[in-house]
This record gives structure tokens, sequence and C-alpha cells, in this order.
């Protein structure tokens, strides 16, 4: 039994495609440093906490985890991306406070 009741099995992979279609890494937006926030009920805030921000791409041909630059650190991240491919979801989403 894994952590928070994670042992479930992916259903499929037919929706992923074929092993020649493997999933990219996708760079993601880089924030800017301003004053102060925007204001007004269409944003969101969040503090940036020391650490590393990793992308996880789960498809047909495994799971692989990119740093924010794109670089594989599949590899330093063993437990997760087992983890990460244990996961019972089709579009997992992951923050450092929440796994959905």
């Amino acid at each position: 039994m894994l952590p928070g009741g994670l042992n479930r099995r992916f259903r499929s992979v037919e929706y992923m495609g074929n092993a020649n279609d493997r999933l990219k890494f996708i760079p993601p937006m880089m924030p800017e440093l301003v004053d102060k926030p925007p204001e007004g009920g269409g944003w969101s805030h969040e503090v940036k906490f020391d650490g590393y921000r990793s992308q996880i791409v789960r498809d047909v041909g495994g799971v692989r985890i990119f740093t924010r630059r794109g670089l594989d650190w599949t590899a330093k991240y063993r437990d997760l991306a087992a983890l990460a491919g244990m996961l019972d979801v089709e579009a997992p989403s992951s923050t450092a406070r929440s796994l959905s």
C-alpha cells in the first residue's frame, strides 16, 4: 500500500497512442518579478518556495520527469516516477501541496 491509498494501477494506455508518439516536454510559463501583484478576481497567486519545479510526463513509453528547462531528471526522481506511474488518472497534475 502506498501513501494516501495510491495502490491503484493505471487503467489503460490505449488512449495515449503508440510507442512512436511520445509526449513532449512543454516549457512552463516563467514568473515575472513585479513590485506588487495584480488586483482583481481573475488572478490567483502562489508563493515560490525554494526547490525544483518539475514536469511529469506519462505516456505509452512510461514516466519521465523534466526540469523547468527540459532536462530529463527521471533517474534522479526514480521513486517519484514509480509513484506517478501507478496513479489511476488520465491527466495527472501535481504541485508541492497536492496530487490530483
